[in-house]
């Protein structure tokens, strides 16, 4: 899923950034935003999770059952 796939699944959803944020426990509100506007990739720390729950990138397979 791509940013623009995000903020159209946000729209029709009626959710802002800042609520879907909070419903997923993410303090850090700048963070999300510079994720959808693609001025960071979330590479690692609490940037990675916050695009894992976006959708922007996939769920790590960590071998555990």
């Amino acid at each position: 899923m791509n940013t623009s796939e995000v903020k159209k699944r946000l729209q029709a959803e009626g959710r802002t950034i800042k609520a879907w944020a909070e419903s997923k426990g993410i303090t850090d509100y700048a963070l999300v935003c510079q994720l959808m506007n693609g001025v960071r990739k979330g590479i690692r720390g609490k940037g990675h999770a916050a695009a894992v729950a976006l959708g922007l990138k996939p769920r790590p397979n960590t071998g555990e059952s």
